[in-house]
């Protein structure tokens, strides 16, 4: 049974507050499903229709903006996160700092399908790179390419000792850059990198930085 502190009307109920005045919502019937796949001009599949409110450990979950108005659909099987949509089914960039608290908070899986969502593990655990502990050492590469970033998370204290790569984003600065990257540091096709000259400043990068349109190039 999902505790609900709020019920938004017949199979949705607020369950948890987010960042930036969102909230989660658990969807409890396939019609509640629907009518979020509809706002998000969404269609889904008859098995996850059927399954919601059906299929013991499918659930799903949306995000909604303080208006009201939902931003991301989640289905969850057997406590890990098997897709993560926004509007048109595309992945929701802008909302994936909420989309990394809710599935932190939940402390759900995730599938591979989930790559890039600003979530590691490590030691059985999962992190949130925008809350990463002072100090803290990830043994393994950091993807957070094509998330949609124009900010980094701030990393400054931590360190990586697999590759980096923050390609495929629009980020003004390197603000937030890790104290220090063992592998590589991958920093291909950003929007603004012509405004970004040279490396990290303040980044030790033992392996080599990479930049440019394409890494064909």
């Amino acid at each position: 049974m999902v505790k609900s502190h709020n019920n938004l009307g017949a199979g949705r109920h607020r369950i948890m507050d987010l960042p930036r005045a969102t909230y989660a919502v658990y969807l409890s019937d396939s019609d509640a499903l629907r009518y979020e796949a509809d706002k998000l001009d969404m269609v889904l599949n008859r098995n996850d229709v059927y399954a919601c409110g059906h299929i013991e450990n499918v659930n799903f979950y949306s995000i909604r903006s303080c208006d009201g108005a939902p931003h991301v659909l989640l289905k969850v099987a057997n406590d890990a996160v098997q897709w993560c949509r926004g509007m048109g089914a595309t992945r929701p960039a802008q909302y994936m700092r909420q989309v990394v608290t809710f599935i932190v908070k939940k402390r759900f899986g995730i599938d591979a399908d989930m790559a890039c969502t600003g979530i590691v593990r490590q030691k059985g655990r999962y992190y949130n790179v925008y809350d990463l502990p002072r100090g803290f050492i990830y043994y393994g590469n950091m993807d957070l390419s094509n998330a949609g970033l124009s900010k980094l998370p701030d990393m400054r204290t931590v360190t990586i000792k697999g590759d980096y790569d923050i390609s495929g984003n629009a980020l003004l600065s390197f603000g937030g850059a890790p104290h220090e990257v063992f592998g590589d540091f991958y920093f291909y096709d950003n929007e603004y990198f012509y405004e970004l000259s040279g490396r990290p400043a303040y980044c030790t990068i033992h392996g080599e930085f990479y930049s440019g349109r394409s890494r064909s190039r």
